[in-house]
Protein backbone atom coordinates (compact mmCIF):
# COMPACT_ATOMS: atom_id res chain seq x y z
CA UNK A 1 0.00 0.00 0.00
CA UNK A 2 1.45 3.46 -1.30
CA UNK A 3 0.89 6.12 2.01
CA UNK A 4 -0.34 9.07 0.16
CA UNK A 5 -2.57 11.95 1.70
CA UNK A 6 -6.37 11.15 1.04
CA UNK A 7 -8.87 13.35 -0.69
CA UNK A 8 -11.46 15.24 0.71
CA UNK A 9 -14.12 13.06 -1.24
CA UNK A 10 -12.37 9.71 0.40
CA UNK A 11 -12.30 11.63 3.80
CA UNK A 12 -15.88 12.14 4.17
CA UNK A 13 -16.54 8.82 2.90
CA UNK A 14 -14.58 7.52 5.66
CA UNK A 15 -16.47 9.84 8.28
CA UNK A 16 -19.52 9.06 6.80
CA UNK A 17 -19.06 5.19 7.23
CA UNK A 18 -17.71 5.86 10.85
CA UNK A 19 -20.65 8.03 12.12
CA UNK A 20 -23.13 5.13 10.64
CA UNK A 21 -21.49 2.69 12.95
CA UNK A 22 -21.43 5.04 15.86
CA UNK A 23 -25.15 5.72 15.19
CA UNK A 24 -26.16 2.06 15.03
CA UNK A 25 -24.24 1.29 17.92
CA UNK A 26 -25.83 3.99 19.62
CA UNK A 27 -29.07 2.61 18.45
CA UNK A 28 -27.81 -0.76 19.40
CA UNK A 29 -27.31 0.19 23.22
CA UNK A 30 -31.12 1.85 23.60
CA UNK A 31 -32.31 -1.19 22.32
CA UNK A 32 -30.69 -3.19 24.79
CA UNK A 33 -31.54 -0.57 27.52
CA UNK A 34 -34.79 -0.82 27.00
CA UNK A 35 -35.16 -4.88 26.65
CA UNK A 36 -33.52 -4.92 29.87
CA UNK A 37 -35.66 -2.73 31.95
CA UNK A 38 -38.68 -4.35 30.52
CA UNK A 39 -37.00 -7.34 31.61
CA UNK A 40 -36.75 -5.96 34.99
CA UNK A 41 -40.05 -4.56 35.39
CA UNK A 42 -41.40 -7.88 34.93
CA UNK A 43 -39.26 -9.63 36.65
CA UNK A 44 -39.93 -7.37 39.61
CA UNK A 45 -43.69 -6.99 38.62
CA UNK A 46 -43.53 -11.25 39.98
CA UNK A 47 -42.31 -10.34 43.10
CA UNK A 48 -43.42 -8.22 46.17
CA UNK A 49 -42.63 -4.92 46.52
CA UNK A 50 -39.80 -4.64 49.38
CA UNK A 51 -36.09 -3.56 49.68
CA UNK A 52 -34.90 -7.09 49.31
CA UNK A 53 -36.27 -7.16 45.71
CA UNK A 54 -33.94 -4.33 44.89
CA UNK A 55 -31.78 -4.61 41.92
CA UNK A 56 -31.06 -8.19 42.82
CA UNK A 57 -32.29 -9.98 40.17
CA UNK A 58 -30.56 -13.05 41.51
CA UNK A 59 -33.40 -13.38 44.69
CA UNK A 60 -36.01 -12.41 42.74
CA UNK A 61 -35.64 -15.43 40.10
CA UNK A 62 -35.20 -17.57 43.67
CA UNK A 63 -38.19 -16.06 45.10
CA UNK A 64 -40.15 -16.96 41.75
CA UNK A 65 -38.58 -20.37 41.28
CA UNK A 66 -39.85 -21.15 45.33
CA UNK A 67 -43.68 -20.02 44.25
CA UNK A 68 -43.73 -21.83 41.36
CA UNK A 69 -43.00 -24.97 42.77
CA UNK A 70 -46.72 -26.34 42.27
CA UNK A 71 -46.24 -29.80 43.32
CA UNK A 72 -45.13 -28.97 46.65
CA UNK A 73 -47.74 -25.91 47.14
CA UNK A 74 -50.61 -28.40 46.13
CA UNK A 75 -49.38 -30.78 49.09
CA UNK A 76 -48.83 -28.16 51.43
CA UNK A 77 -52.84 -26.85 50.64
CA UNK A 78 -53.98 -30.03 50.68
CA UNK A 79 -52.68 -30.70 54.57
CA UNK A 80 -53.91 -26.90 55.27
CA UNK A 81 -57.48 -28.16 54.13
CA UNK A 82 -56.88 -31.25 55.78
CA UNK A 83 -56.08 -29.82 59.68
CA UNK A 84 -58.94 -27.04 58.92
CA UNK A 85 -61.38 -29.37 57.89
CA UNK A 86 -60.27 -31.23 61.45
CA UNK A 87 -60.82 -28.23 63.27
CA UNK A 88 -64.18 -27.31 61.66
CA UNK A 89 -65.42 -31.03 62.52
CA UNK A 90 -64.30 -30.88 66.16
CA UNK A 91 -65.97 -27.53 66.37
CA UNK A 92 -69.20 -29.16 65.32
CA UNK A 93 -68.60 -31.93 67.63
CA UNK A 94 -67.68 -29.17 70.82
CA UNK A 95 -71.23 -27.21 69.93
CA UNK A 96 -72.77 -30.79 69.66
CA UNK A 97 -71.60 -32.16 72.90
CA UNK A 98 -72.37 -28.59 74.42
CA UNK A 99 -76.36 -29.06 73.62
CA UNK A 100 -76.39 -31.85 75.86
CA UNK A 101 -78.87 -34.76 76.16
CA UNK A 102 -81.22 -31.97 77.05
CA UNK A 103 -80.70 -32.05 80.74
CA UNK A 104 -79.11 -28.61 80.65
CA UNK A 105 -75.78 -30.19 80.92
CA UNK A 106 -72.81 -31.19 78.33
CA UNK A 107 -72.43 -34.63 78.38
CA UNK A 108 -68.85 -35.31 79.29
CA UNK A 109 -67.37 -31.91 80.01
CA UNK A 110 -68.90 -30.69 83.14
CA UNK A 111 -70.17 -26.80 83.91
CA UNK A 112 -69.26 -24.81 80.27
CA UNK A 113 -66.50 -22.86 80.71
CA UNK A 114 -63.96 -21.38 78.91
CA UNK A 115 -61.54 -24.40 80.30
CA UNK A 116 -64.00 -26.63 79.82
CA UNK A 117 -64.39 -25.39 76.15
CA UNK A 118 -60.33 -25.42 75.31
CA UNK A 119 -60.28 -29.01 76.59
CA UNK A 120 -63.54 -30.36 74.62
CA UNK A 121 -62.29 -28.56 71.23
CA UNK A 122 -58.63 -30.63 72.01
CA UNK A 123 -59.83 -33.64 72.61
CA UNK A 124 -62.46 -33.35 69.57
CA UNK A 125 -59.74 -32.05 67.19
CA UNK A 126 -57.51 -35.26 68.47
CA UNK A 127 -60.22 -37.21 67.64
CA UNK A 128 -61.26 -36.09 63.95
CA UNK A 129 -57.56 -36.35 63.40
CA UNK A 130 -57.22 -39.57 64.98
CA UNK A 131 -60.65 -40.72 62.74
CA UNK A 132 -58.40 -38.90 59.82
CA UNK A 133 -56.05 -40.95 59.61
CA UNK A 134 -57.06 -44.81 60.38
Amino acid sequence: MINRILTTEEVERVEAHYDEGVIALKHSHEALRCLCVRWKKAIEGLTPSGSEFVDDPEYCAAYIRKRCDYPKMIIDLRAERDRLLAVVEAVKRVRQSYKGDGDGEPPYFGRPTIKNAWQALDTAIADAQQERTL
